[in-house]
């Protein structure tokens, strides 16, 4: 029983999560000396959509390791988070991916199974390249 809990506790030392930056200012500047895209997602507490995407999707530890390499993560929450101007914030869940240079390179709203979102971020990228 105790190497049991030891075990789980170990596992959840080492869980990994969403590197989530939760300023666009930072992000930018994170996203200008990386030369990585922003992924930005918003939320809104009272969103059931939010919350399921947040729960399922953005747990998924190919999901995590992606966003954490290939982007600058950026979770800002409507109605808590200063959110710049030309970004929609509703309806919510929003997800946008940007450039350092502000361009837009993805805007969609919604709720997004894993396979989906792993198809949008990868073509995303290679639309980026291109």
């Amino acid at each position: 029983m105790k190497f049991l809990l030891i075990l789980v506790t170990s596992i959840a030392l080492f869980a990994v999560e969403v590197e989530w930056v939760h300023s666009y200012d930072e992000a930018a500047k994170l996203s200008k000396q990386t030369h990585k895209p922003i992924y930005l997602f918003i939320s809104a507490p009272e969103c059931p959509w939010c919350e399921k995407f947040e729960n399922r999707t953005l747990k998924d530890e190919e999901v995590i390791r992606f966003l954490n390499d290939k982007f600058i993560p950026l979770h800002l929450v409507r109605g808590f988070d200063s959110i710049p101007s030309r970004f929609k914030v509703r309806p919510v869940p929003r997800h946008y991916v940007v450039d350092d240079a502000k361009k837009y390179f993805y805007e969609d709203i919604g709720y997004f199974p894993k396979e989906i979102f792993m198809l949008m971020l990868n073509t995303t990228l290679k639309e980026m390249k291109e």
